[in-house]
């Protein structure tokens, strides 16, 4: 049984969400409120969530689908988000077919698990809960005839903007198949996330890059490397925000300073802080010394990480440590990485 504080605070959010303008992001940012909680006045921040997934996981064990997932459908998720404390969330969404690489590797059949990793399901999802998630698909493979109409199509449908992955399909993320995406998202001012896999690379191929563009990946021995090729895609298309999920998917912890040089050098470029292998207050400060505290947008990649022994560390209230842990942030800083970052992201406009 909830707590009469508990019971309170809830109440409180729930207005809260319904008078702010900021939920489907038609407003400037503002800075944290302060309510009543309990007997002391405590600061309440607006939560967004920039890396989220959902899977159709109660199918798993039936019909001969195996339990690949962790516990993850929407209303999962909607639980842990109303437990933590999360106003709303990037709702990441794609097929069993898009991340076959992985799947595959963790020695699972991708076809088996169309079922769980399902595109209809989670556009079901994120229409029926608007109000708590902006979408952003992950069904662009350039390889595939109409991937373009595809693309216009999700738009279409509401679509805030898009994650790519290009290793999973085989390609480097400068491959000639990207750039009418690219295009189309300047065009249309949708933002990108992008996961640069940077930490799968060597791991899994780029099989569908021609043999001189595969020895060049081979070739990359830092992630200073890589930000080579990386450089004129940021630089091109310059008025498209991009963020690099899981803060550039660093392999070891000297990879950062790369990664935030990057960052740093490109105006268009953020990152969230899903799955990272360093998530503390010194992680954090050192970020946002590099690139400052616009850049840096607040995530998780639940359902991974959503339980651990280390508390809100992994957990659905992971926030608190921007929230609690980080005296060197002002609370407008610290507003701004829970969600005023994310809010402005969503509308196209740059860090």
């Amino acid at each position: 049984m909830k707590s009469k504080t508990l019971e309170r605070m809830n109440i409180s959010r729930r207005q809260f969400l319904t008078s702010s303008a900021a939920l489907i992001g038609n407003v400037e940012y503002r800075p944290a409120q302060r309510e009543n909680v309990g007997s002391k006045m405590e600061e309440r921040f607006r939560v967004i969530d920039t890396h989220q997934h959902i899977f159709n996981s109660k199918l798993q064990g039936t019909q001969g689908i195996p339990k690949y997932y962790p516990e993850s459908t929407v209303e999962y998720l909607l639980s842990l988000m109303d437990q933590g404390g999360v106003d709303k969330g990037f709702l990441i969404s794609y097929n069993a077919e898009d991340v076959a690489s992985e799947i595959r590797s963790r020695g699972y059949n991708p076809v088996e698990l169309l079922a769980v990793s399902n595109k209809q399901y989670q556009f079901n999802s994120w229409k029926a809960h608007k109000d708590r998630f902006w979408w952003f698909p992950d069904h662009i493979n350039p390889l595939h005839e109409g991937y373009l109409e595809t693309l216009e199509s999700d738009f279409e449908k509401g679509a805030s903007g898009i994650k790519l992955l290009p290793i999973f399909h085989g390609l480097l993320p400068d491959h000639a198949g990207w750039r009418p995406v690219y295009e189309l998202c300047q065009k249309r001012r949708k933002p990108i996330i992008l996961d640069l896999s940077w930490w799968y690379f060597g791991k899994y191929p780029v099989f569908n890059e021609s043999r001189e563009r595969q020895q060049l990946a081979d070739s990359f021995k830092t992630f200073g490397d890589y930000a080579k090729l990386l450089d004129p895609i940021f630089q091109q298309f310059s008025s498209v925000p991009f963020s690099l999920a899981h803060c550039g998917t660093a392999r070891v912890k000297e990879d950062y300073e790369d990664i935030f040089s990057l960052m740093a050098r490109c105006t268009n470029v953020s990152c969230d802080l899903a799955a990272i292998m360093d998530y503390s207050p010194t992680f954090i400060q050192e970020l946002a010394r590099a690139v400052g505290t616009r850049k840096v947008m607040y995530g998780t990649d639940t359902p991974y990480w959503v339980k651990g022994p280390d508390g809100y560390r992994t957990g659905s209230r992971r926030w608190g440590v921007v929230a609690n842990e980080c005296p060197f942030l002002s609370s407008d800083e610290k507003q701004l990485i829970l969600a005023g970052n994310a809010e402005r992201f969503v509308r196209n406009q740059l860090p």
